[in-house]
């Protein structure tokens, strides 16, 4: 491509399709081998902002694709450029429609719960109660022992999935999607569950005397 600098309102705007699952809009100037040269919108301007070509997928511009994907022989059983589409398209679905508010608040919930039982002292008759007790390594492994709760949501949503209709290329987006889905689950639900678990924590020096 021409080197040249061009008015940017003359430089069409396309999309790069990013392997994790991310779109940018982005107006292409300059490619070599290894990099994208362009302009991406940062606020209400345009900056100056390159790509590695090795973190993304494809580029599409007026409807037509730039694919960069190459399948490496050394892989054993590489996707093919179509598979692959798929498997980005479930990483961009989940990345931009699913959202996991609902499993910070189980995490959190189950830090509470699990801390506030650490806490609780059950051994001595005349003085029972939450709070009795220091926090211990319960209450510091909270987010660990709550990573059922993840499996569990992964096993709510297969539920809903025909897997005996699902062709291949329905294979890769669910494979693709649920990559993300997991990854936001994990994060929601032990960042909830530490939350939960500083809260009991504070609460627990607060009132000692």
């Amino acid at each position: 491509m021409s080197s040249r600098i061009l008015p940017i309102d003359s430089i069409d705007s396309g999309t790069l399709y990013f392997y994790n699952g991310d779109t940018v809009v982005f107006k292409l100037v300059e490619q070599n081998e290894w990099t994208l040269h362009g302009l991406k919108m940062k606020g209400n301007l345009w900056s100056l902002k390159n790509y590695a070509k090795e973190s993304i997928f494809k580029y599409t511009l007026n409807n037509k694709d730039q694919v960069f994907y190459t399948q490496k022989p050394f892989e054993k059983n590489p996707m093919t450029k179509t598979e692959m589409a798929n498997y980005i398209m479930g990483k961009k679905t989940a990345n931009y429609e699913y959202k996991a508010k609902g499993e910070f608040l189980k995490g959190f919930a189950f830090g509470i719960i699990l801390s506030m039982l650490d806490t609780y002292e059950f051994r001595n008759t005349y003085d029972k109660g939450f709070f009795k007790n220091s926090a211990s390594w319960l209450t510091i492994s909270s987010p660990f022992l709550s990573t059922p709760l993840i499996k569990l949501k992964l096993k709510q949503l297969n539920k809903n999935r025909d897997y005996l209709e699902v062709d291949n290329l329905e294979a890769c987006y669910f494979q693709g999607y649920d990559q993300i889905f997991m990854k936001k689950n994990t994060k929601s639900i032990m960042s909830g569950s530490i939350l939960g678990a500083s809260i009991i924590v504070a609460t627990k020096i607060l009132l000692s005397p």
